[in-house]
């Protein structure tokens, strides 16, 4: 397997349920219409092989209470930019993070300095998340566009403490809210 550790039983077990769990977090969402999480997320790149996952749902009788969530709480919106994008499109961050803390990763990034400490102890937390150079995973594809980059995953926590360094202004502070969840039913219509 391709998960960067030894396939062994306790391994391979792991991500198997992992996986089955990721597939009924999708089934829940998009025939329940709810979020039965908003904090799960499944950590692999890959899929198990069809035959471990055989092996594994030989032991389970039901699927659907096999695997329980944690409701959590919704992302606010500037952080989950904050976690997606890219350097090059800071511009759709919010003022204050765009100008203060992405001008000063680059140059950082480039000059390897800051003066102030505590804006540096944010770059040296977020360079990590947005290298200059990294490897991709060329497994199981044929064009470039197909692999994943290999970069450290973005914890949702690390993101929140990160922008509870920031003051927003009120403009910021109302486009960083989440407003009403819509659901969307074609035969409602």
């Amino acid at each position: 397997m391709a998960f960067g550790f030894p396939a062994d039983e306790k391994n391979i077990n792991n991500v198997v349920h992992n996986y089955l769990k990721s597939l009924v977090w999708n089934f829940q969402y998009y025939y329940s219409n709810t979020c039965p999480s908003w904090e799960f997320y499944y950590p692999y790149s890959y899929g198990p092989p069809l035959k471990h996952i055989f092996s594994v749902l030989a032991t389970i009788s039901n699927i659907n209470t096999r695997y329980k969530f944690v409701i959590g709480e919704p992302v606010l919106p500037q952080v989950l930019l904050l976690k997606v994008l890219p350097i090059s499109s800071k511009s759709f961050l919010i003022k204050s993070i765009r100008d203060h803390l992405f001008n000063s990763i680059e140059f950082s990034l480039e000059q390897n300095a800051s003066t102030d400490t505590n804006l540096a102890f944010l770059i040296n937390k977020l360079k990590k998340y947005f290298p200059t150079k990294y490897s991709i995973n060329l497994l199981y594809n044929r064009y470039i566009h197909e692999c994943v980059p290999i970069i450290p995953y973005f914890d949702t926590n690390t993101a929140n403490e990160i922008l509870s360094k920031f003051e927003l202004t009120e403009e910021e502070q109302t486009r960083n809210i989440v407003g009403n969840i819509w659901i969307y039913n074609p035969t409602s219509i």
